[in-house]
């Protein structure tokens, strides 16, 4: 083969495999209670394969291909930078001395301005923005059959023209 196509090959392999070992995902499996006498027990068995120490997972030094679901640890260890960057910790309260600056609402940030044309003629960049269309008035007369089952509409709607 090519050498130029065997190093794709590769590259195009690497993006299936991830850099470094994942944790393993812990997915406890519900147990069947239905043919069961006496359903509280616990009636798994006990396992016997010792957990792995794997390093934290970070999406900026260990790829994840997606094949499989990402070790929740990272998500659990990035719940508290999301709530800070949706700035959730801040209450807005009335009458409270504001630990954090918020914005009046007649500011920039809330005040959006359309160019827009008072004559009704449109903006000379979108010349239909503005156009007023006219539709027809014509109304098709509201048609039921005449008998209550089997109203044949093909033989029934001939004869209203």
């Amino acid at each position: 083969m090519d050498l130029r196509v065997e190093e794709l090959n590769e590259r195009i392999w690497s993006r299936n495999v991830p850099d470094k070992a994942l944790a393993a995902n812990f997915d406890p499996r519900p147990t069947s209670t239905k043919y069961s006498h006496f359903g509280i027990l616990d009636r798994r068995g006990i396992t016997t394969v010792p957990m792995v120490e794997t390093t934290a997972h970070t999406v900026g030094t260990n790829f994840n291909p997606g094949t499989h679901r990402a070790p929740p640890g990272s998500i659990i260890r990035d719940v508290d930078i999301e709530t800070t960057l949706r700035n959730q910790y801040d209450v807005l309260r009335h009458g409270d001395n504001f630990s954090a600056y918020v914005p009046s609402s007649n500011s920039d940030l809330f005040i959006v301005n359309v160019a827009s044309s008072s004559t009704g003629n449109g903006l000379v960049s979108h010349p239909g923005l503005f156009r007023q269309e006219s539709h027809s008035t014509f109304r098709a007369e509201a048609f039921s059959g005449d008998l209550t089952f089997g109203n044949n509409t093909r033989v029934q709607l001939r004869n209203m023209l």
